[in-house]
């Protein structure tokens, strides 16, 4: 058996998908990743892996707030990334 476990990449405190990881090449940009976590979680979603992109590629954590918002209100199990 294996578990699906959903990823929210934040970078400049929103949602993006990065082409092969590549910095700067953001193909998706999602203001609220809030919602984004509330969508996984009404899914069905019993964990959700989060990534502080900017703390990973840059050194500074600007979405630290976000993520402590989705930690505390989602209910479900987080991972965390990105220092």
């Amino acid at each position: 058996m294996f578990r699906v476990i959903p990823a929210i990449d934040l970078k400049n405190r929103k949602c993006v998908s990065l082409v092969q990881g590549i910095p700067g090449t953001e193909r998706v940009s999602i203001d609220d990743p809030l919602a984004v976590a509330s969508h996984w979680v009404e899914g069905g979603a019993k964990i959700i892996h989060l990534i502080d992109l900017d703390g990973a590629i840059d050194g500074q954590r600007l979405n630290s707030s976000i993520i402590e918002s989705i930690v505390k209100n989602s209910g479900v199990e987080t991972q965390v990334g990105g220092e």
